[in-house]
Formats: structure tokens, C-alpha cells, sequence
């Protein structure tokens, strides 16, 4: 029963990234690979979205 529910949810993830990466096209706006894999990783919850953002403040930080 868990593997079932675990391929429903794996599907219902990928629908939803496959959903908000519509959704931003239709606006006119590309999502990176880079911002696709960390919005699957905050869905399937590797990471929290402040890990994520922490991340990015480092990474830009670095850059300037």
C-alpha cells in the first residue's frame, strides 16, 4: 500500500512542477533548471525553502 502511495504522491509532485512551469510560461517567464531542481527538492521535501533561500543569499553574496 505505501508503494502506491508513494508513486501517487511521486506523480502529484511532478504534476505540480509540471504545472507551475506552465503556469510561469504562460506569463512569459523561464524557470532554470537550477530553480526547477530546487523547487523539487523543497516539494519532496529535502530541503526546507529557507535552506534554499539561505543558499541563494550565499551564492549571490559571493558574487558581488
Amino acid at each position: 500500500m505505501k508503494r502506491k502511495q508513494a508513486v501517487a504522491n511521486a506523480s502529484q509532485h511532478e504534476q505540480n512542477l509540471r504545472n507551475l512551469c506552465s503556469t510561469f510560461a504562460l506569463e512569459g517567464m523561464m524557470i532554470s533548471e537550477e530553480t526547477r531542481r530546487n523547487l523539487d527538492c523543497i516539494a519532496s521535501g529535502e530541503v526546507s525553502c529557507q535552506q534554499v533561500l539561505q543558499e541563494l543569499r550565499t551564492k549571490y553574496q559571493q558574487k558581488s
